[in-house]
């Protein structure tokens, strides 16, 4: 007997008898048997992807999760699906598993070098073949290597197996080809663009109802994997939403921001007194204000760099393993902590009005963000001149008619010095 001779009838009322042959005569265009078979097959997909019916019916997998949303079916154990890196491991009646035959093959051995430069697309085999020999943080990948979702050959209801080329639904080595994507773009690349690379590589295999949020899930889960293996390492930087693309990259390249922040804190204290930033700039800060107040910003963001390593436990240990920059204490931890702190009660004399319009019209600081120095020091609102009641600056910005548009609070400073 064929796997086609097994009959299944369906009772309906006389809507719904109308419903199916409205799907499948005028619809479809097909027997009602084949409709019913593409209803089913459809709505299968969308909920449970390429989980092996098998599993479901064995209740292998949970499906209340999977129809809340909570499950992903490529979260699924691979030897339930029928997509993942290997042929699936059917549940059989017994409960044991039926391992699907399939060919040999030969893959080809591609080195790093190979791997880095531009060349023809590999398949997926060759690709997780090459990254299990060759996986290190050096590792690129060039992109016209990988085959991108828009390119994938879909058959069916988003069936792209057949396609030897298609990224297959197993996180790991795709976490792992994302990261060599991205190291091709250098040591430091912007949040937008990891999220770009992780959409544009594996979209295709989004088999939610609304794509919408299976975009958002895909974004979410590989930027949340590729952080928790080391693939990236998410910038310190509060105000960067970057990531090194490597622990290697990180090493380097955060030695070298450290080195340069502290830098320039130290040569950069003119920055904090306007009379003495019209003299380097040759800019009367009375007329117009605002670049004293992004300069304010940079040297603001620098702080608050600072801030987020001698708070961060995982940061300022490695703080504590670089050479001091300034060649006078014992390591950049202690460099770190005695510039913090002499800067910070510096900027905190800085009129709070050009403070405020930094944190807020410039850097855009959430309040979490924000420093309680920011605006305070002692507790008490900073006035701008010993001699001049203060008032609070939020009410200055916030409590009117209209709030102040950014660039207004920029130009409004000019009018509090």
């Amino acid at each position: 007997m064929s796997n086609r001779d097994t009959n299944v009838s369906v009772q309906a009322d006389p809507t719904e008898k109308e419903l199916i042959e409205a799907v499948s005569y005028d619809i479809l265009d097909c027997s009602q048997s084949a409709g019913l078979k593409h209803i089913a097959e459809q709505f299968y997909r969308q909920v449970a992807g390429d989980i092996h019916p098998r599993a479901i019916r064995d209740e292998k997998v949970d499906v209340q999760a999977l129809l809340n949303g909570n499950l992903e079916p490529e979260d699924v154990d691979e030897k339930y699906r029928m997509d993942g890196d290997s042929p699936a491991q059917i549940p059989t009646a017994d409960g044991g598993l039926q391992v699907t035959p399939t060919p040999s093959s030969y893959t080809p051995t591609y080195t790093p070098q190979d791997l880095a430069t531009t060349g023809a697309e590999l398949t997926w085999d060759e690709l997780t073949d090459a990254i299990g020999q060759h996986w290190s943080d050096d590792l690129e990948i060039h992109e016209d290597r990988v085959r991108s979702s828009g390119d994938v050959e879909i058959v069916g209801d988003g069936k792209y197996s057949d396609d030897p080329y298609a990224l297959r639904a197993s996180k790991k080595p795709v976490a792992k080809i994302l990261a060599g994507i991205l190291r091709s773009n250098g040591d430091v690349v912007p949040e937008k663009l990891v999220e770009a690379k992780i959409l544009q590589y594996t979209e295709h295999q989004i088999s939610r109802a609304d794509e919408s949020e299976g975009r958002r899930y895909k974004k979410s889960e590989y930027k949340r994997l590729l952080v928790k293996k080391g693939h990236l390492v998410p910038h310190p930087d509060p105000l960067r939403d970057e990531y090194y693309t490597s622990e290697a990259a990180a090493k380097e390249r955060f030695a070298e921001e450290v080195k340069e922040t502290i830098a320039d804190l130290v040569e950069k204290t003119w920055v904090l007194d306007p009379t003495e930033h019209v003299q380097q700039t040759g800019i009367a800060v009375k007329e117009n204000a605002e670049q004293w107040v992004r300069d304010l910003a940079e040297f603001r963001q620098g702080l608050g760099f600072l801030h987020t390593l001698l708070e961060d436990d995982d940061w300022s240990d490695r703080l504590s393993e670089l050479d001091d920059p300034l060649g006078e204490w014992p390591n950049a931890k202690v460099a770190a902590g005695k510039t913090y702190n002499q800067m910070l009660s510096e900027y905190v004399y800085v009129n709070q009005w050009a403070r405020f319009a930094a944190a807020d019209a410039v850097l855009e600081l959430e309040d979490d963000e924000l420093l309680e120095d920011d605006l305070l020091r002692d507790d008490e609102w900073v006035p701008v001149r010993p001699d001049r009641p203060s008032e609070p600056v939020f009410e200055w910005v916030a409590d009117r008619d209209k709030p102040l548009s950014p660039q207004a609070q920029i130009a409004e400073v000019s009018n509090k010095l």
